[in-house]
């Protein structure tokens, strides 16, 4: 699966907040990154909260809605929201990139009129013929099939979230998962993102996944 570097039948990156937002709660603590088509008939919104300074979202980790490297939203009709609520999400006054939420807002708007202009996130460091390669572009996402057990997203969750082996014809035994809720609804990897490209207030890289029987994405983080 090839990593994504610009809008097409499958992707729709930096989407209206009005548009793909249940309520004002969600507005305020979200950024919308992307409509995400993997499947026909399927659209999931992936998306990302401020973070607090230290780039962690909840206050406690003993919930499957909200974690210090975790969090849930939900399909209501045709629009997403948060399944907790804002007391258990840590304050988002300043972001981890030492900023205010204020300023990440601005910065992912700018970013936003960017894309807009140019179709693509640009590599401003890139120079054609240097020694030392640096991509002219950077992916918006990079879709995945898997989750690997020894990721440092995954050791974040499961100490919440229950998991199953996944095993696959060219996997090594047990190095896939399968992650579960406590319904036992099982969740598809999608894969990642860099949250610095869309805001450079932030700076997890971010996984996606999503269960398809209660139309939930799971966001996990990972500190690079």
């Amino acid at each position: 699966m090839e990593p994504i570097y610009e809008n097409n039948e499958q992707f729709t990156a930096f989407p209206d907040p009005d548009e793909v937002f249940l309520t004002d709660l969600d507005k305020s603590m979200m950024l919308p990154l992307a409509l995400y088509r993997p499947h026909q008939g399927q659209e999931i919104l992936l998306a990302v909260p401020f973070g607090d300074e230290e780039g962690l979202i909840g206050k406690t980790s003993v919930s499957e809605e909200c974690g210090e490297e975790w969090v849930t939203y939900s399909r209501h009709g045709d629009k997403w929201s948060l399944d907790c609520s804002a007391d258990d999400l840590s304050s988002f006054d300043w972001t981890m990139g030492g900023g205010t939420k204020k300023g990440a807002i601005e910065d992912y708007r700018k970013n936003r009129e960017a894309f807009a202009r140019k179709g693509c996130i640009l590599n401003p460091y890139y120079k054609p013929n240097s020694k030392s390669y640096s991509p002219p572009r950077f992916p918006l996402f990079t879709p995945k099939e898997y989750a690997y057990w020894g990721s440092n997203w995954f050791a974040g969750i499961s100490s919440v979230w229950k998991y199953r082996d996944h095993e696959i014809p060219s996997g090594k035994p047990y190095s896939n998962v399968i992650v579960m809720d406590s319904q036992g609804n099982e969740y598809d990897y999608l894969g990642y993102a860099d949250s610095c490209l869309y805001c450079g207030y932030l700076n997890p890289e971010l996984h996606f996944l999503y269960s398809k029987a209660c139309e939930r994405v799971l966001l996990a983080l990972e500190f690079v």
